[in-house]
């Protein structure tokens, strides 16, 4: 039995502990045309009554596809070369747009994405009551809007306010290269058509009623507060649904692509799992996977909804599908609840997540889980991480727009791989202790919010404080190099007891902050010591009754940021050992006859 509409919005806002009034409400009437491939509706919104505004500004992310010239498929080639090719460009257009009942759609323009409307100078004065009545032509094997045959994914499909700053200032995310949709926390209010032989799968436990027609099936969501509402559809989808702790899981496939199922849905069970436990509780309390028919090779997420792209029924020789399994529900915390604009500063979305990612992989599956395995040749996520994080050292700050990137390479290899090693050495650093109580207050405090920089900064020093933040600053916006390394291990007998070793200490990419390292002695013993020098090269000495044979800079490999781990070491070369042996003895001898000839 379906709960009314009324009583399930009275469930979210108690469920969230927020006022109802915190997020606005988005309603959107809509019916999907499977043979014309758009969606044609009408989406209403209050503007808020405590601002003075000019103007109401929306977004028509569909205009992303219109073209073979706009920023973001020219940063997508793949993407811009079929649309080329298939000539099935996507465009989303508003016909009518009503003020308080009165059509002012001659005051509106449209540039790209951007929908401007001004306002009557008295609209501020009251809550105005918005309606866009608005029309989307899907793009054919897109990426997040996209249809192929009888699958379509629906994302962006409907017109959204631009974020609304505290300033009062209308913000347009910049969609050119490296860009996703970025957009506001709202209540998402949603009646959507389609011919009854399609299952339609919406954002989690969202569906609160369906009204099935001859024609058309009526489906009813209520889902928020999110950043987004995204739909897939496919008339063969089955279902495979299970339950981890307080949580669903429900997995849309074809039946082809049932032999990876068990697979994914192990992979969310461990994820969700360990997102709850280490970082906070799923606000949504159910997810749903689906498989579509996009046109690239790997994962979307949206709030509580994931697509992953089908292997259409190719055997899977690698962790790769639980690998990108994790990754985008890692991205229910890190997007779906923890907001950021992930045009302007991605590491936010990308970084933590891709962290969080490697950290889930390792645990369960150990830390020589394959990437990709095939006649015994076998990468690990974490070789591909370190390989493709060296490619573009020194060419990007980790902070900085999506956009602003010398390419898309550059862009993973700094975001994805860089970034995610810069996190995992701030978390290191953090020590077990602190990591949790870190990632817990940064998740509390940007809960249903856009998180910036300067928030996840401010957690650092609230819970470790300005030493680390000082790391954070320099790891994240600097485009450096970070190598510690070691040379030039010696050895010195000074007496019978006590020998003296001496090596060089080299620190790459001006952090200022402690390294541990290791003297590994001849006799088996080793010492733990700690340098806290703020120069680039440093000389360090040390006496010990035994030499030392080698020495090992961050043995608990907390500086995963560190690009080369092959010069962390040093060892006494040429191998000096019985010399030193030999030394011994003659000294002995030698200081045994003084305190002979010195007691006559």
């Amino acid at each position: 039995m379906m709960l009314p509409k009324t009583v399930v919005i009275l469930f979210i806002s108690l469920l969230f502990f927020f006022n109802a009034s915190a997020f606005d409400t988005l309603k959107v009437t809509a019916v999907l045309d499977t043979a014309l491939k758009q969606v044609s509706g009408v989406v209403e919104y209050k503007l808020p009554s405590n601002r003075r505004l000019s103007t109401f500004e929306f977004q028509l992310f569909p205009n992303v596809y219109s073209s073979a010239d706009t920023p973001y498929l020219k940063g997508k080639p793949g993407l811009r070369r079929r649309l080329i090719d298939s000539k099935e460009w996507g465009s989303m257009a508003v016909d009518s747009i009503l003020v308080n009942g009165k059509n002012r759609i001659e005051n509106c323009s449209v540039e790209y994405t951007r929908g401007i409307l001004a306002l009557d100078k008295n609209t501020y004065a009251q809550q105005s009551e918005i309606k866009l009545y608005f029309k989307t032509i899907l793009p054919e094997t897109g990426d997040r809007l996209s249809y192929l045959g009888s699958n379509f994914l629906l994302d962006g499909w409907f017109p959204t306010p631009a974020i609304l700053n505290n300033d009062g200032e209308w913000y347009h995310p910049n969609y050119a290269d490296n860009s996703e949709l970025v957009g506001g926390y709202f209540i998402f209010d949603v009646i959507f058509s389609a011919p009854p032989d399609f299952a339609v799968v919406g954002p989690g436990a969202s569906l609160v009623a369906s009204k099935k027609g001859v024609l058309l099936t009526e489906y009813s969501f209520l889902f928020g507060p999110a950043l987004d509402f995204a739909l897939a559809l496919d008339p063969d989808y089955l279902v495979d649904k299970s339950i981890v702790g307080t949580d669903t899981i429900g997995i849309y496939y074809r039946d082809y692509e049932y032999p990876i199922v068990p697979r994914i849905k192990n992979a969310a069970e461990k994820a969700i799992t360990y997102m709850t436990e280490n970082v906070g509780e799923y606000a949504y309390k159910s997810i749903n996977i689906v498989f579509s028919d996009i046109g690239f090779s790997g994962g979307i997420e949206f709030p509580a909804i994931i697509s992953l792209s089908s292997p259409r029924g190719a055997p899977a020789i690698s962790n790769a599908y639980e690998m990108l399994t994790i990754h985008e529900v890692v991205h229910q915390w890190f997007y779906g609840m923890v907001g950021s604009d992930q045009i302007e500063h991605p590491w936010l979305d990308e970084s933590i997540t891709n962290f969080f990612t490697l950290k889930i992989f390792e645990q369960f599956w150990g830390d020589t889980a394959n990437l990709f395995g095939l006649a015994g040749f076998r990468v690990t996520m974490r070789d591909m991480n370190r390989l493709n994080a060296t490619v573009y050292l020194g060419d990007a700050s980790i902070d900085q727009p999506g956009y602003s990137f010398s390419g898309s390479d550059s862009y993973f290899s700094t975001i994805y791989d860089r970034g995610a090693l810069a996190v995992e050495t701030i978390d290191n650093l953090l020590g077990d202790s602190l990591s949790p109580v870190f990632w817990r207050t940064y998740f509390e405090n940007n809960r249903f919010a856009h998180s910036t920089p300067g928030d996840f900064r401010r957690a650092i020093i609230e819970i470790s404080g300005d030493s680390l933040a000082a790391v954070y600053e320099t790891l994240i916006n600097e485009p450096i190099r970070v190598d510690f390394s070691v040379s030039a291990l010696s050895n010195r007998r000074l007496d019978s007891t006590r020998a003296e070793i001496e090596f060089i200490l080299h620190r790459e990419g001006g952090i200022d902050y402690p390294i541990d390292y290791r003297l590994y002695l001849s006799d088996g013993d080793s010492l733990d010591f700690q340098s806290v020098s703020r120069f680039a090269t440093e000389k360090i000495v040390h006496q010990s009754p035994s030499p030392a044979v080698s020495v090992l800079l961050d043995s608990d490999n907390k500086w995963a940021i560190d690009a080369n781990l092959l010069n962390n070491s040093a060892v006494v070369s040429p191998d000096n050992r019985p010399g030193f042996r030999l030394s011994a003895g003659m000294m002995f001898l030698i200081e045994s006859l003084l305190s002979f000839v010195g007691g006559i």
